[in-house]
């Protein structure tokens, strides 16, 4: 994985929320997905239901949604792309054109626009301070603050009565957004991920977990005997997180938990089970492994989200993806039909419309959790304000479809979080090109490319999945997936072309030049860029997008019946499969020297990107 890689993850939610085609606006220097003078109507929005007495939903009332609600407000985000959202216990924030939007309430400072009023503000808010002009790439929020990341710093606003905004400071609430003190612990190091919990935060930097705030339970995993610690402090390493990188990290109430590798790790509170161990001992630090000795033997963890005492991961692969939970369960928080706690992960229920179906996404708070599988979402839990998000007030102990009419009829789910303790959730859809609808074998693949900015398809409104890549498209889809939010880069005039038939004004000439600074394709002669991407090409390209200055790769042939030693790029195509990106052709072959699809090219990057996040 390339250092330029960005890592997202969802922390906990408030009300149902949910983000509808993710992508991103030309007024901050970010990739335009929509041209201008797309309705609003047809933008990715965020989406609201459940309680909202404070605001939260952001649809401009203090009513209660039962069923998803479009959180705009008809005011500041009626014209913006929405990129991801997220939602505290009575506060909400959204990501868009990479900046910060929030609102509901503001008794803490926690919606981060320096006003003084503790009211409510039930439409959104832009968020100023210290992130103005700056580019946001991720933004979590918690029970009573918030947390954002932006040139690979992390910047943090509201409660600071355990130190949860990181300033090293006693001040107890901060209205506006300040960075996180960096110290001996984050000086130099760039922040990749973020995540807020009730009274403290996590990020992660270099591989390595660093925590701040509250620690009652022993949440922020420094080892430190003591019940708040307002500067970041790293998770300790010498137990079960020896030698291992950290790739992302979800914050709790009284516990946090982290991946790396495929396996999950946690630490803090576990008077409910909620660390997966197998134990009852009242708390773990250091990290302790989940256990892995029941359902989730053999099984790669591929996300994971702590609730107040209720953790959620999905594990596996493909179709095969499943959410499994551990810890509280009285309010049938695991989703296994029943009421009971478990000290070890159990399988959530995946029954009906849900049998067969890949999860894509998970979370979980005080009251249950929620789910995205085929691009549909679905709740379970207690039903109290309408937090299942299905028209109704009424439990479910097994995962039940939110509605589907209305705002959400035409819009796709991408991802879903649940707040730190009522029960909303948020999830970002992805828009649905006119070429690309249900059955389409590819519709998960295409909608992620889509809702993650790095395709926008034909001015027609298509995407045109059969259509082979040609190698300057190619180069845009590179450099959006390693570059999330950035607008593709102009070539200099007064530089040297490095390719002799690109010119300087031609539309993707940063992006293949990019390709060469990145060590992703060497320079010289011509580039070709309206011809198609070969299989073989397309596996050294993305080879080296995670392998930087790696050219020379070993090959034992034998994978694929038409990859031998001798193949060009033999290694580059072992890579690709041995990680699971491609399984060749069904009889037996990969066809190196074939053109790739379109519709290929969105699943070889969905699977790629499933990979580096978790």
């Amino acid at each position: 994985m390339t250092p330029s890689r960005a890592l997202r993850l969802t922390a906990l939610v408030g009300a149902v929320l949910l983000c509808t085609p993710q992508a991103w606006a030309q007024t901050t220097g970010v990739l335009a997905e929509f041209p201008p003078s797309t309705s609003p109507d047809a933008l990715p929005l965020g989406v609201a239901w459940g309680a909202n007495g404070a605001g939260q939903i952001g649809d401009g009332t203090t009513t209660t949604d039962l069923i998803p609600a479009l959180a705009r407000g008809g005011t500041l985000l009626d014209k913006l792309e929405v990129s991801s959202i997220d939602a505290g216990s009575a506060s909400a924030c959204a990501l868009a054109v990479g900046r910060v939007y929030c609102w509901g309430s503001n008794e803490f400072g926690q919606l981060g626009v320096g006003s003084a009023n503790e009211g409510l503000f039930p439409s959104p808010q832009l968020v100023g301070g210290v992130l103005a002009g700056k580019v946001v790439t991720a933004i979590s929020v918690g029970s009573a603050s918030a947390c954002a990341i932006a040139e690979a710093q992390a910047y943090c606003w509201g409660s600071n009565a355990h130190g949860q905004v990181g300033t090293a400071s006693a001040i107890s609430e901060y209205r506006l957004p300040q960075p996180v003190f960096a110290g001996a612990a984050l000086h130099n190091k760039k922040v990749s991920a973020v995540s807020v919990g009730a009274d403290h935060a996590c990020a992660v930097a270099s591989g390595i977990a660093y925590c701040w705030g509250g620690n009652t339970g022993g949440q922020l995993g420094s080892g430190l005997d003591v019940d708040h610690y307002s500067s970041p402090v790293a998770v300790v390493t010498n137990g079960a997180l020896n030698g291992r990188l950290i790739t992302s990290v979800t914050a709790g109430l009284l516990h946090t938990c982290a991946l790396s590798a495929g396996r999950a790790y946690c630490w803090g509170d576990n008077t409910s089970g909620q660390l997966g161990i197998s134990s009852d001992d009242f708390k773990a630090i250091p990290p302790t492994a989940v256990d892995t000795t029941g359902v989730l033997a053999g099984l790669t963890v591929e996300s994971i989200s702590a609730g107040e005492r209720t953790t959620c991961a999905i594990a596996g692969t493909g179709a095969d993806r499943r959410p499994y939970c551990w810890g509280e369960g009285f309010a049938g928080q695991l989703g296994n039909n029943k009421n009971k706690d478990s000290k070890s992960p159990v399988a959530v229920q995946m029954s009906g419309e849900l049998a067969g179906a890949g999860v894509s996404a998970v979370s979980v708070n005080l009251n249950g959790g929620c789910l995205v599988a085929v691009g549909k979402g679905y709740c379970w839990g207690t039903g109290g304000s309408g937090r299942l998000g299905n028209g109704s007030n009424t439990q479910s102990l097994v995962p039940t479809p939110v509605n589907r009419t209305g705002t959400l009829s035409t819009r796709r789910l991408l991802s879903i979080s649940v707040d730190a303790s009522f029960g909303n959730g948020i999830a970002v859809t992805t828009p649905v090109f006119g070429d690309v609808g249900l059955p389409h074998p590819f519709y998960d693949d295409i909608s992620w490319i889509a809702g993650s900015g790095i395709a926008q398809g034909y001015l027609d409104g298509t995407y045109q999945p059969p259509t082979a890549v040609s190698r300057q498209a190619m180069a845009a889809f590179l450099f959006r997936s390693d570059n999330p939010g950035i607008a593709l880069p102009q070539c200099d005039p007064m530089v040297t072309r490095r390719f002799t038939d690109i010119p300087t004004e031609a539309d993707f000439c940063g992006a293949i030049e990019w390709l060469v600074t990145a060590g992703i394709t060497a320079p010289g002669g011509d580039f070709h860029p309206g011809g198609a991407v070969t299989r073989g090409v397309m596996a050294g390209w993305l080879f080296r997008s995670h392998h930087p200055g790696v050219t020379d790769q070993t090959c034992s042939g034998g994978t694929f019946t038409d990859v031998t030693a001798n193949t060009p790029g033999c290694g580059d195509i072992e890579w690709l499969a041995s990680i699971g990106v491609t399984t060749g052709y069904g009889d037996g072959t990969y066809q190196p020297n074939a053109p790739v699809a379109r519709q290929a090219m969105a699943a070889f990057l969905h699977r790629e990107h499933d990979l580096d996040s978790h």
